[in-house]
């Protein structure tokens, strides 16, 4: 029960029998037949199951290891070139194993398992494709988007100035700024400092006059960020556990909204911050600018709202809105850090044909959301 699964014939009946019952939902059922002709989906079938089972019918293996180009093509995993092997999603499911009650948003989660010398882990997920949708991407209709952010906001309630928030990093995994101390913080600045005329380079015309002078007007101001506004607010009350990677797709949303709730995903790049940045990186990043300005204040004010009603009472629209503007200073330099921050020689002739734009980078142009 200790070791990753990395191939569907590993996920015998025994295993997963095991797996159900010490999370407590085998329910008196028998894991009869798994039918995993849809890997990693998987099909539980049981004998003497019933309609009121909580055995789960459905399930998804996530796989996750650092290097997805050593893997065989053959093997239909989902596979993900994160750092860690997955270490940080598998420490969050571990972080919240006895807050399932309190964080039913949570993506339901069986087991999770992290090999740090092979780095890849599993996550066995509940698969929730019977009974939700995935939104509509970009722009998701607006009853989407009001459980989304109702979701997100549950989500920052639950966690809102938590003791053990100072025991969680404040690292953002996704845009890579560390936020410990002045020295992290500053090394931060001077990697985004050093990096810029590259970045420059490799865009060249798609970097226009205008775009250019705002990433070097934010470059000026990030030294004195930390003083002036960043370590005061980082050691202040009002924070809280973000997801860090807080995209729409991030998110399922119910067929039958009445008794059905919205749930939220894929937690590898969560950490302790500005409430406001979850927010932030979804309607900036998603949005061209107009339709953005026509959209995010209904979603902010419905998101204090929310927060308000779960007993959150210290953060007004003015306090959101200086965390909100001081995130997207940081969101800036996340197509930077993507364009031109893997790489160790700046100088390679060979770094543009290499520099393959992922994840959120996938873009050969910077959006104009943050203007």
């Amino acid at each position: 029960m200790s070791g990753v699964i990395t191939s569907a014939e590993q996920v015998t009946i025994e295993w997963l029998s095991q797996v159900l019952e010490r999370e407590g939902v085998q329910d008196g059922c028998v894991v009869s037949h798994i039918d995993r002709s849809n890997w990693p989906g998987l099909v539980v079938n049981y004998n003497a199951a019933n309609e009121s089972s909580v055995a789960p019918a459905r399930l998804y293996l996530k796989v996750v290891q650092e290097d997805p180009l050593n893997s065989s093509p053959d093997i239909l995993i989902k596979r993900r070139a994160i750092s860690d092997g997955g270490a940080n999603e598998v420490a969050f499911y571990a972080l919240i194993a006895d807050r399932r009650a309190e964080l039913p948003m949570i993506v339901r989660c069986y087991d999770a398992v992290h090999n740090p010398a092979r780095r890849v882990s599993h996550l066995l997920l509940h698969d929730y494709s019977q009974t939700h949708l995935e939104v509509d991407w970009p722009v998701p209709s607006q009853p989407h988007r009001e459980q989304i952010i109702d979701c997100t906001a549950d989500f920052h309630a639950y966690w809102w100035e938590r003791p053990e928030l100072s025991e969680i990093k404040k690292i953002d995994l996704n845009i890579k700024l560390n936020c410990q101390d002045e020295a992290s913080y500053q090394a931060y600045v001077t990697q985004q400092v050093e990096a810029f005329p590259y970045f420059v380079e490799f865009m060249g015309d798609r970097l226009d006059t205008t775009m250019r002078q705002h990433f070097e007007k934010a470059l000026a101001a990030l030294p004195g960020l930390w003083q002036s506004y960043l370590a005061p607010r980082l050691s202040s009350q009002r924070m809280t556990l973000l997801h860090g990677d807080s995209h729409w797709g991030q998110f399922v949303c119910p067929k039958q909204p009445q008794s059905q709730m919205t749930y939220m995903g894929d937690m590898a790049c969560f950490h302790t911050g500005l409430p406001a940045a979850d927010l932030a990186y979804r309607l900036c990043f998603s949005w061209p600018v107009e339709k953005r300005r026509e959209m995010e204040d209904a979603l902010i004010r419905r998101y204090l709202t929310r927060l308000e009603a779960r007993g959150v009472t210290n953060y007004d629209y003015d306090a959101f809105m200086q965390d909100y503007r001081l995130s997207l200073i940081f969101l800036t330099f996340y197509f930077q850090y993507f364009f031109t921050a893997r790489f160790e020689n700046r100088t390679d002739p060979a770094r543009k044909e290499k520099n393959c734009p992922s994840g959120g980078g996938t873009s050969t142009s910077v959006p104009r959301t943050i203007l």
